[in-house]
């Protein structure tokens, strides 16, 4: 008897996938009472502090709790987040490293920026989201003359040059709204249109691009910031105060054309 023809049918690519693993984190604590789960990593961490960090999480504990709850890990109940578990990780690591890992009197870097804002803003850990908004409004006053003293001597965030379209998005996302005229100029004195159009690669090399609403109001205020330094350039030209000298007169044209 002949043996049976293979299928001719192709086997499709998730016949072979294999199901996320989940992983602990690096904060799985023994004594711990609670396991947080954001995207596919695990945290088991302490209800107590959790509550005394969080008015989220203090009135979500506050709650009567399931009897037998599910899904269960390591006889703890499982707390499924949406957040990234990258904000996640750098929340905890304030928590439990502190002072050992952090020092809040330094500059900070953009990713662990991003996590206290959003963390702090969704859970309401009002001291994170205040250090976050601390840091922001500090690099990007609202007050120009402020600006344009201390703008040079300003360290609140590190590498900033390499975030601004990641931190004028953050702005967007979470409504600091302030910040944004300070933070576009900066923005705009850095990079060309195409940038605007079609964004630019950061630091790690991952594309990064402008959300829509940014882009339409950075590539507005370019073409009035160009006009504006036009028009004060031709009043160079018919103010004689402004230039004392024919030979700064002579320096400018110079340099102009």
């Amino acid at each position: 008897m002949a043996s049976e023809a293979p299928s001719a049918k192709r086997p499709r690519c998730d016949d072979f996938a294999e199901p996320n693993e989940i992983s602990k984190s690096r904060f799985w604590f023994d004594d711990g009472n609670i396991i947080l789960q954001a995207e596919n990593t695990q945290y088991k961490v302490h209800r107590s502090l959790l509550a005394n960090q969080s008015v989220v999480f203090r009135d979500m504990f506050s709650m009567p709790q399931p009897a037998n709850p599910d899904p269960v890990v390591d006889a703890c109940p499982v707390v499924p987040l949406s957040d990234k578990a990258a904000d996640i990780e750098h929340v905890l690591s304030l928590f439990y490293d502190n002072f050992k890992a952090h020092d809040m009197r330094e500059h900070m870097p953009f990713p662990l920026l991003a996590a206290i804002l959003r963390i702090g803003k969704k859970y309401q850990i009002d001291h994170l989201q205040n250090e976050g908004l601390h840091r922001l409004r500090k690099e990007f006053p609202t007050d120009f003359a402020y600006w344009n003293e201390n703008c040079v001597e300003v360290v609140a965030i590190k590498s900033l040059g390499d975030h601004l379209e990641a931190i004028i998005n953050l702005a967007h996302e979470l409504s600091v709204q302030s910040i944004l005229p300070a933070l576009y100029i900066c923005y705009l004195s850095a990079v060309k249109m195409d940038d605007i159009l079609y964004g630019t690669k950061d630091i790690d090399g991952v594309s990064i691009r402008l959300n829509e609403e940014a882009a339409r109001q950075c590539l507005k205020g370019r073409n009035r910031l160009i006009l504006e330094l036009f028009n004060l350039t031709k009043k160079w030209f018919s103010t004689p105060g402004i230039i004392p000298s024919p030979s700064c007169e002579r320096i400018m044209l110079s340099l102009l054309w």
